[in-house]
């Protein structure tokens, strides 16, 4: 009986032993993957055909179909956040953005808006 406990525990602790080195290299690269979106907030200047937010130094230029989310949390895949009006506002903006470099040319996408 007891021979036959511990041949079970030892198999068991062998697969389960692998199953915990598996799982900790697929945490271990799971963490190391990175979505590179930065997470800013700034008061836009916006009209009918543009909408910029400077930042640090950066002045972020938001495409008028962007990936937005509604006061309520909903997503919206494409059009312009309803917080970006073109007559304006005052308020401060929550939006994501990408770091891009071509030939050592360096901009930021944005590539979401939260309206909450």
């Amino acid at each position: 009986m007891i021979n036959t406990l511990t041949r079970r525990i030892g198999v068991g602790g062998w697969r389960g032993g692998l199953l915990l080195v598996v799982i900790a290299l697929l945490a271990f690269y799971a963490g190391s993957i990175r979505s590179g979106v930065s997470v800013h907030s700034g008061v836009p200047i916006s009209d009918v055909s543009s909408i910029t937010i400077g930042v640090d130094g950066w002045a972020y230029d938001i495409p008028l179909d962007v990936t937005w989310f509604d006061a309520s949390g909903g997503i919206h895949e494409n059009g312009r956040p309803s917080c970006l009006p073109p007559e304006g506002t005052t308020s401060s903006v929550m939006f994501g953005a990408i770091e891009a470099n071509r030939n050592g040319v360096g901009w930021r996408p944005v590539v979401w808006v939260d309206c909450r």
